[in-house]
């Protein structure tokens, strides 16, 4: 167990640590310990306030320190709850949140009826904790971390979902992460030849077209992308100026999790190029592990930081992380103070 970062006692470092768990958080927390994070957002927490106390108590016991947390539960397991190192950080101010305009009825919540393009009555109840949290550490700054899942159906619900959890947390104005399962993608992470061959799997499963408003409402919203930004932050302009236009993907090709019917999750045709690790290498060489983090190989988990966030901390490291227990890959960014001295 550990009670401290070791990092961030050298160097003012955290950690971060975002995982869709599916359902499985008790077995993905040793996993989850071994990045030793400082911040832990997970996603798909089975029902059930109890869920989030007995997360934190278990966090104790592997790690002897008390952890500070924030969760909300909602129907069909799709909890969302955020867990910060009470040896690090201060927890100035916690909260949850529904993200819908208003609270709909039980009746309204259990009746089958058409998408209308909006808030369908039949979609599923999406969430959204946080917590403001400042470092025991100086210069003690203070911050906003949140953890989320939006819809996996429909864009334009995302995107009024994400609407809701920006009038709360106004990412334009303050020092702010927003990590979690956002269910969207950005095209900037693909290939032309990549981004086609998603949109012919989608079309042929009749899903929704391929979709990318999310991504850049968190963009125009003073939003940055930790892969993009540990990019522009740790590489030579030349190779920057490259991943500003399109993002890679990376390493080796993810494991493939088995399914109780023995179907494999997440495999692509032997002709797919969303593996492809030299695709991803040449273009998101400070990536660790694959680009994808979902069970179709695309990238729909994300850690986002605001501007304001950028100027106290900036990321140093990403990685997408296999976690057998879920169908999600794991994003762990560590950032570092900014003006931080160097160790050797």
């Amino acid at each position: 167990g550990f009670c401290l970062n070791r990092s961030f006692i050298l160097e003012m470092n955290f950690t971060l640590c975002s995982l869709n768990v599916h359902r499985c958080q008790d077995g993905c927390l040793t996993p989850i310990l071994l990045h030793q994070p400082d911040i832990i957002c997970l996603q798909e927490i089975s029902s059930g306030c109890d869920a989030f106390a007995s997360i934190a108590d278990q966090l104790y016991q592997k790690t002897r320190a008390k952890w500070h947390y924030s969760g909300i539960s909602v129907d069909y397991g799709l909890g969302n709850a955020v867990f910060v190192n009470a040896n690090v950080f201060d927890l100035v101010e916690k909260w949850d949140m529904i993200l819908k305009e208003s609270e709909p009825s039980r009746r309204e919540q259990q009746t089958v009826g058409g998408y209308s393009g909006g808030w369908g009555s039949w979609e599923e109840t999406r969430g959204a904790a946080g917590m403001r949290i400042v470092s025991k550490f100086e210069p003690q700054h203070e911050f906003v971390v949140c953890a989320t899942h939006l819809d996996h159906q429909k864009e334009v619900t995302r995107i009024r979902q994400l609407q809701v959890l920006f009038s709360k947390i106004t990412p334009q104005e303050q020092a702010v992460i927003v990590a979690g399962d956002f269910n969207s993608l950005r095209q900037a992470d693909y290939t032309n030849a990549q981004w086609k061959e998603i949109a012919r799997t989608r079309e042929a499963a009749s899903w929704e077209e391929p979709r990318t408003e999310v991504t850049e409402l968190c963009t125009s919203s003073a939003l940055q992308d930790a892969l993009f930004a540990v990019h522009q932050c740790n590489q030579p302009s030349s190779t920057t100026s490259q991943v500003q236009g399109e993002a890679p993907d990376c390493t080796t090709e993810p494991k493939r999790q088995k399914l109780k019917n023995n179907d494999t999750v997440g495999n692509p045709a032997k002709h797919s190029t969303l593996c492809d690790e030299k695709i991803t290498k040449g273009r998101f060489p400070l990536l660790h592990g694959p680009l994808g983090t979902s069970r179709f190989d695309t990238r729909v988990d994300y850690c986002w930081i605001s501007e304001e966030m950028l100027a106290l901390y900036q990321p140093t490291s990403i990685s997408h992380c296999t976690v057998n227990l879920t169908d999600h890959n794991m994003v762990v960014v560590g950032f570092k103070l900014v003006g931080a001295a160097e160790t050797g």
